[in-house]
């Protein structure tokens, strides 16, 4: 039987797969069929669903201070067991759909990130390296983004629209809200991402009707695949550079040029390069200036 009211409410920053989470909860506690509910580029946001389905809702409660309505909640968290990297590029580019590539996100850098989510990001970013972006003037130099991204990667910590998620999550518990921390980075595999739907399931004592959505969460994870693999190529360079051997790259991504220096900041305690608009393009120009 359908239950035709709201049991659970899951608050996640965007780009963090809330709703392919709400999707699959949903799923699982009718045996109705849903569909599948990916757009062209894979993310969840196709709520026919929600006609048939909707004990589960999913929202920014968090980013946009929206009050819950029940005592039910899950926090999609940002674990340590993560890459940053990966996650990063993830919530740019899908997060609302916004498809913002870093690979060029120092052309019209002002009109990428002027939106609510992005906001106090872009003020941060302006402030930090004084720069004044505008509709007028809206790129921002490419080894400055490098310089400001590259500081979550060295203290492993997200910025931005994950500020405070912690202390959000210490308020919940305060207020005796029956809260369950989902690690985003038990999406990106089916036996973990099974487990914490089966803990889910025990935590609040739901009733279940239906267990099948292997084939959902393959799609899900399909059109994950080339951000998933963006670290590769990055630590494998890490690695290079630690055990002084040659390799040659390029067409990195801003976000992995800032890993890659935030790492070997962390490793080497030696402040990468910053006014350098052409990255390195092989290791052996990298373990050169790390020996000046």
């Amino acid at each position: 039987m359908l239950m035709p009211y709201l049991i659970l409410e899951i608050d996640f920053v965007g780009g963090t797969h809330g709703n392919f989470l709400e999707f699959i909860l949903n799923l699982c506690l009718t045996n109705k069929k849903l569909g599948m509910p990916f757009t062209q580029i894979g993310t969840s946001h196709k709520k026919s669903y929600v006609e048939k389905a909707q004990s589960v809702h999913s929202d920014h409660y968090m980013t946009e201070k929206i009050p819950f309505k029940g005592n039910n909640i899950i926090v999609i968290e940002i674990d340590k067991k993560v890459n940053l990297l990966n996650l990063q590029s993830i919530i740019l580019y899908r997060a609302g759909d916004r498809k913002i590539e870093t690979h060029d996100l120092h052309i019209k850098t002002f009109h990428k990130l002027n939106i609510k989510m992005y906001k106090s990001l872009l003020q941060n970013l302006c402030k930090s390296y004084n720069v004044n972006l505008s509709e007028l003037e809206p790129n921002c130099p490419r080894h400055i983004l490098r310089e400001f991204f590259k500081h979550a990667y060295r203290d492993n910590s997200l910025f931005g629209p994950t500020d405070g998620q912690e202390e959000f999550i210490n308020s919940l518990i305060k207020e005796g809200k029956k809260l369950y921390r989902f690690p985003v980075s038990s999406f990106y595999n089916y036996e973990n991402f099974d487990r914490e739907i089966k803990n889910i399931q025990q935590f609040y004592n739901f009733n279940f009707l239906n267990y099948e959505y292997k084939e959902e969460h393959r799609e899900f994870l399909h059109y994950l695949e080339y951000f998933l693999s963006l670290n590769i190529l990055p630590d494998k360079i890490i690695n290079a550079v630690e055990h002084e051997l040659d390799l040659e790259f390029d067409n990195l991504t801003i976000l992995q040029e800032s890993y890659i220096n935030g790492n070997l900041e962390r490793i080497f305690n030696k402040e990468m390069p910053f006014l350098q608009e052409k990255y390195f393009i092989n290791t052996r120009q990298i373990i050169d200036y790390l020996k000046t």
